[in-house]
């Protein structure tokens, strides 16, 4: 599945299906109190790889210690594969099979998107 090449219908049976398992992760106090500890004005003032190492270490502890269930929960939507399937097979596998769901097209139109709200603000 490529998040791109979803219709609109496909689309929104993925974000009914997503929807709880990050809501749940978002909503989290230790979630809450890794992203307050990350300030998103400083992080955009980093190199892009300095941003997501931040980024990485204080959220992905928090949310595989404290939400595995619904990690998997959200990977097994985007890579249509059951969560015991994911647990089991390879990490680069399912590296692999992330990367194929956020393809090219869908990074362009966030970037765009994103420039277009700067040249507003």
């Amino acid at each position: 599945m490529k998040l791109s090449q979803l219709t609109t219908q496909q689309l929104a049976d993925v974000l009914v299906r997503l929807t709880p398992p990050l809501c749940r992760i978002l909503r989290d106090e230790a979630t809450l109190a890794a992203l307050d500890d990350l300030s998103f004005t400083t992080l955009d003032a980093q190199p892009p790889l300095c941003a997501a190492s931040r980024l990485w270490e204080k959220l992905v502890p928090v949310i595989l210690q404290h939400h595995a269930e619904d990690f998997y929960a959200a990977l097994s939507v985007l890579t249509e594969k059951p969560p015991e399937q994911l647990r089991q097979q390879s990490g680069l596998t399912t590296i692999t099979d992330l990367i194929s769901v956020w393809d090219g097209e869908l990074t362009a139109f966030f970037t765009s998107a994103g420039s277009a709200e700067q040249e507003r603000s």
